[in-house]
């Protein structure tokens, strides 16, 4: 089976051929493989998908058969999202890779390295017979170098590390950038849609063929022996009964009884002793109030005692006053 690419990018028709490599009988061609001359498509949409949505379904109109279209670009953060749906022709109309690198670089001179994230994004469009099957999106997150690493990949790789590698795309090999790409990601979309026309991939039809048989097999025989425990048989010596060996040592726990019988009827007579104690004092403590009352009762008096003295002290003190007065008028 064949599937148009609709392209004239032989990079992009090799990566897209390689992570197509499972299904069976299916080639990639590309628009130099044909020999009638395609429509010219003007790529003026806003968003990639636009831009992969109206090449597939125009060259499916041309071609008997599906017809692959991708519209790929970076987004670049501090750039507000350029080169975007440009990023083929950022530096002019149909610019190299270095001269769109070049611009990029430029641009990007003064930027510090926290703002210099950016993201690749992939939308892939399948048609066929002028219809949309469906569309699938792909996206990677990274960062812009300061300069070019690498000579793998083209377009933009020898610029963007994703995220969690120190490596460009530029200088990984294409295995595993085929397996992180954000064309990688759509493709892996693509495919389970892709399973359904064409049928399973190879890698797993022939998991389906497995004979489950052997598996079972193989699972016996890795499947650990569980080790029995014998239970263990302990030794047990006959006592003669008659003997005198036991008979004394039944005394001396006899009398270990006793003894602790003994100290246990002696703890209650201390016991007594301190309950007798509390007793005694709450005895003391009602005589001493009393005795505090007495004490109080008997001053109260004595102070009333004291006041009529005092009045018949003034009194003859007043009549001595007055026998004096008298004698002297005498």
């Amino acid at each position: 089976m064949k599937v148009l690419l609709a392209t004239h990018n032989k990079h992009k028709r090799r990566e897209i051929q390689a992570l197509l490599k499972g299904f069976k009988d299916v080639k990639v061609l590309n628009l130099n493989d044909l020999k009638t001359q395609m429509p010219t498509i003007v790529e003026d949409g806003k968003s990639f998908r636009q831009n992969a949505v109206k090449k597939a379904v125009t060259m499916s109109k041309f071609y008997d058969g599906l017809v692959l279209a991708d519209d790929s670009g970076l987004e670049v953060d501090a750039l507000y999202g350029r080169p975007g749906v440009r990023s083929a022709r950022f530096a002019r109309a149909k610019a190299t890779d270095d001269e769109n690198v070049n611009k990029l670089l430029n641009l990007m001179k003064k930027v510090p390295e926290a703002k210099r994230k950016a993201c690749f994004v992939c939308c892939i469009a399948l048609s066929e017979n002028g219809v949309l099957l469906g569309t699938y999106q792909g996206d990677i997150k990274g960062e812009i170098l300061y300069e070019t690493r690498g000579e793998n990949g083209f377009g933009y790789d020898p610029v963007f590390i994703p995220k969690g590698y120190d490596r460009t795309f530029a200088e990984m090999d294409a295995i595993l950038k085929n397996k992180i790409s954000h064309r990688a990601v759509a493709l892996n979309k693509f495919k389970k849609a892709m399973s359904k026309i064409v049928g399973p991939e190879e890698a797993v039809q022939q998991e389906l063929d497995l004979d489950i048989s052997s598996v079972k097999k193989v699972i016996l025989k890795d499947k650990p022996k569980k080790n029995k425990v014998k239970p263990k048989t302990v030794k047990v010596k006959a006592v003669d009964v008659d003997s005198k060996q036991p008979k004394k040592k039944i005394k001396k726990v006899v009398k270990k009884i006793e003894e602790k019988k003994t100290a246990v009827k002696k703890t209650p007579v201390k016991r007594t002793k301190t309950a007798k104690k509390k007793t005694l004092v709450k005895k003391v403590l009602p005589s001493k109030e009393t005795s505090i009352a007495k004490k109080k009762t008997a001053v109260k008096p004595s102070a009333k005692k004291v006041k009529p003295s005092a009045k018949k002290s003034l009194a003859e003190t007043k009549k001595l006053s007055k026998t004096k007065i008298k004698s002297r008028k005498k």
